[in-house]
């Protein structure tokens, strides 16, 4: 399995933080222990424009506490490289400087990442099976014009029109229909309806998680080691 973090740094995850990266470790422990073959890659949500634009879809591989820190070489990390996923979990490449674009760093997480190859850290492997977890607390903002301009409440639980047209391209791109090797199950962590800490619904990410067969989690859970165990 080749998997791929989205993590959103932005300041209202600060409450979250601490146990992301804690049970983020606790999976890579139980992928160790499983004796999976797996590699992870680690993202950030930052913004198609401005000067981190260079982060959208790269993958971390360099411990550094700068929160605006490029993230080092463009590669997946190893089973040997725990110490170092857990510093790319708590600061992911670049600054998202309170921009979430979560849908689109996880779609050119992907397509900077194919085609497939083996052994090149860079490249999705041949025979792997890709999975994206996504975790946030706010919607897409590549969504949220659309969403806010429609219903101006992104934390409630139903929108007055479907969003389906805008989620469509990236389960086609998730389901290798567009684009051949980018097939993927997609996991989000992200906000469920009436939960505790007032996140956004995770609109346009639960769409996707429920069409490629992945989990919709809580991201205001106390305690997301069940989650994480789930998936």
């Amino acid at each position: 399995a080749d998997i791929i973090w989205v993590a959103d740094e932005s300041g209202s995850m600060d409450d979250n933080r601490e146990d992301i990266v804690n049970h983020a470790n606790a999976f890579f422990t139980r992928a160790l222990l499983s004796g999976l073959d797996f590699r992870m890659g680690v993202t950030n949500v930052t913004a198609p424009d401005g000067s981190h634009a260079f982060a959208v879809g790269k993958f971390c591989s360099r411990h550094s506490t700068d929160i605006t820190d490029s993230g080092g070489d463009d590669r997946f990390l190893l089973s040997s490289e725990q110490s170092l996923f857990s510093a790319c979990i708590r600061n992911p490449p670049g600054y998202e400087g309170g921009s979430e674009f979560g849908l689109l760093n996880a779609q050119e997480a992907v397509l900077k990442h194919l085609p497939r190859s083996a052994n090149d850290s860079s490249k999705i492997r041949p025979d792997a099976k890709l999975v994206v977890i996504i975790v946030t607390d706010e919607i897409p903002q590549s969504l949220q014009s659309k969403i806010t301009w429609q219903y101006l409440d992104p934390k409630a639980c139903t929108l007055p029109t479907p969003i389906d047209d805008e989620v469509q391209p990236y389960l086609d791109l998730f389901k290798g229909t567009t684009v051949q090797g980018a097939e993927a199950v997609v996991h989000v962590i992200g906000g469920v309806c009436n939960n505790s800490r007032n996140a956004d619904v995770a609109h346009g990410y639960r769409e996707l998680a429920s069409g490629l067969g992945g989990q919709l989690a809580d991201v205001c859970q106390p305690d997301l080691g069940n989650t994480l165990q789930t998936i």
